[in-house]
């Protein structure tokens, strides 16, 4: 967001800017989830997804930050 406001320009390459969409549709994914273990006093199915979207959260960031040092060695 402060790239954006700045002007900066923000071209990263394409398997790159496909994990940062995926980044951004697990954390609504865990927001909603973590909200609706909540409302139902934590569901154990609920509750149990919710895990499950962390742990995919985790894999997501240590997989995006794999990625980061080969694309600036490519670009």
């Amino acid at each position: 967001m402060v790239l954006v406001k700045r002007g900066l320009p923000f071209n990263p390459p394409a398997r790159i800017r496909k994990l940062l969409i995926a980044l951004a549709l697990t954390v609504t994914a865990q927001v909603g989830l973590g909200v609706a273990t909540v409302m139902t006093h934590v569901h154990i199915h609920v509750a149990a997804t919710h895990q499950a979207g962390a742990l995919t959260l985790l894999a997501l960031l240590v997989w995006l930050l794999h990625e980061i040092p080969q694309a600036r060695k490519e670009g």
